[in-house]
């Protein structure tokens, strides 16, 4: 290992690495490129300032869900008496939240079942039925994201 160490520190130029050792990375990286959820970041400096960033970034989500957390249970508290009119909205509410969730199941469940026919191989050479899967699987993404914004406004 020290080798090889020894060998990108004396070179020049430009290495792509590809590496889950971190002591590797701490070393010789002056760049860390992570890819997660399809997206590609870059983050100057080495290991050390990569993991900085991201335990940042995570303390700070766990300080916004916690904030959420008591957002809600103070408006739960904040809650008293209802007439009977506010809870069957609420309950119409409710019903809808729960049909916009099963929706939302349902196309992503036929999204996962084009992607895995996709990448099967099944339609290899088709270009025509391909060009037809990626249109509806495109489709069925904006309509997950309609559904999902709906959701979200039930939600509040």
């Amino acid at each position: 290992m020290e080798a090889l160490e020894d060998a990108v520190s004396a070179f020049d130029g430009t290495v792509i690495m590809v590496s889950h050792d971190r002591y590797l990375l701490s070393k010789l990286a002056t760049r860390i490129i992570e890819i997660e959820g399809g997206a590609l970041e870059s983050f100057d400096g080495g290991y050390e300032m990569y993991a900085a960033v991201k335990a940042q970034r995570a303390e700070e989500e766990q300080r916004r869900r916690q904030a959420e957390k008591d957002a809600v249970r103070a408006a739960a508290e904040q809650k008293s008496y209802r007439s009977k009119a506010q809870r069957a909205q609420e309950a119409r509410r409710r019903q809808m939240l729960a049909d916009v969730e099963k929706q939302i199941g349902e196309l992503e469940d036929r999204l996962d079942k084009l992607e895995r026919e996709l990448s099967g191989g099944e339609y290899a050479g088709n270009f025509e039925k391909v060009s037809a899967v990626c249109a509806e699987m495109e489709s069925l993404k904006l309509e997950i994201d309609e559904k999902m914004e709906l959701w979200a406004q039930l939600g509040e």
